[in-house]
Order: structure tokens, then sequence, then C-alpha cells
């Protein structure tokens, strides 16, 4: 999430409040799950999602009401993708492709997100977990072909270009100066998200400017969040 965290810094809506209580509660919540594995994908689940969205509106003094998480999904996804996968050689990789996509459904479905939309969710967080695996940006054509029988510019226009965007650039920085052409702080995140795991190497300037900026507890959670499940990158 720390690409995410930059790019809503650095960009024209930066700290938009509704992207950071989405990317924190879902944060939460995946840490939270550790303790409560029984409640993983269960009606346990679903509470505890709900219950984050409403403790970080309240902190963040926005009535829960009010708040449109379906405007922010896709930055719901960066989290969720970095959730699984492990550098333990053993790991069983279409075991926890399965369970991100558990995860991506069931957390859209707590976030009112239409159906025809939970699918490209679903995506989202795929396309983070392989990233975060080490894939190449060139594996974005085939993994949709392959896994959704699609090709790559069916999708909704702004991630067919954020997803062109991934495979013709060449670093970070490169790929936001091609992919956030879109005024929306969650396809901005989400761009952030998916620089940092297909490039890894963030600017040393703005991780520092972005963690000074956080307050501690959000950069507490998110960074013991990034080195608890292995995609802490480099800078």
């Amino acid at each position: 999430m720390l690409g995410s965290m930059i790019v809503d810094h650095f960009r024209p809506n930066f700290g938009s409040t509704e992207g950071n209580i989405v990317i924190m509660a879902v944060t939460d919540v995946l840490l939270t799950k550790l303790m409560f594995a029984e409640d993983r994908f269960g009606e346990g689940s679903n509470a505890l999602y709900m219950e984050r969205f409403k403790t970080y509106a309240r902190e963040y003094g926005l009535p829960f009401s009010k708040l449109d998480l379906s405007a922010y999904y896709q930055a719901a996804m960066v989290p969720i993708g970095l959730r699984y996968g492990s550098s333990d050689p053993d790991c069983d990789w279409e075991a926890e492709l399965a369970l991100v996509k558990e995860e991506a459904r069931q957390c859209l479905q707590i976030m009112g997100i239409s159906p025809e939309r939970i699918l490209e969710g679903e995506l989202l967080a795929s396309l983070l977990f392989l990233g975060k695996g080490g894939a190449p940006t060139s594996i974005v054509p085939f993994f949709l072909k392959n896994e959704y029988n699609r090709p790559q510019n069916s999708w909704s226009p702004e991630l067919s270009h954020i997803l062109d965007s991934l495979e013709a650039a060449t670093d970070f920085v490169d790929f936001l100066d091609k992919a956030c052409i879109f005024n929306d702080p969650s396809l901005q995140m989400l761009c952030g998200g998916l620089g940092q795991v297909f490039f890894n190497r963030l600017p040393a300037k703005w991780v520092d400017t972005t963690l000074d900026f956080m307050d501690y507890d959000q950069k507490n959670m998110l960074l013991s969040f990034l080195k608890r499940f292995e995609c802490l990158p480099s800078w």
C-alpha cells in the first residue's frame, strides 16, 4: 500500500479521506484475520469488514451513511492482493490465488459493489498478487486470456488504459505518468499499488515525504502489514 499512499499524497486529490478509510479498514481486517482464522470467510468476516469501515469513518469524522464505499473498490483491492503469497518455495500459488479471489469477492460484496464490477475487482486483486510474486508486466495479457478469456481492451476504458500503461512502462514513475490520467482517487491509489508490486523500487524522496505525512498509527499499521506479508518495496 505504500505505493498507493505515495500517489494519494502527490497527485491532485492527495489525502483523499475516503480512500484512506478504505485502505486502512481493509488492512486492519486482514491483519486481524491472522488471529481469527475461523472468521476468515464466514459471517464473522463480513461483520469484521463492516465494523472496521464504520470505525475508520468515525475516526475521520465522517458519518458512515455518507461514505460511498462503492467509489473506492479499486483501492480496496491493493491490500487484498498483497495479503497472499509467500517466499516459501513450497507455497501453493494456485490455492493462494483462489483465496485472493474469494477475499476480493467478499470485501466487494460488503462494499456494495454491483455484480458487473466484482469481476473487475477480483482481477485487480489477482494482478497485485501476481506482481507481488515477481511476475513481469508481460504476463498481464496472457493472464487475462487464460483466466478470464477476455482481451485486455474488453474491460472498462479506465482499466484497459491502466493495463496498457503497465505493459508499456519502464519503472514506477513512468507508469504513474502514463496511467494516472483519471481524476479519481481510487484509480490513482490502485495505480500506486500496481506500480509498487510490478516495479518494486519507489523514489526515496516520495517515500520519506509520504511516511512523514502519515500519522503514527496509520504508518505503523501500513509498515507492519508490508513486513508481515513480505511485500515491503525498496527505495
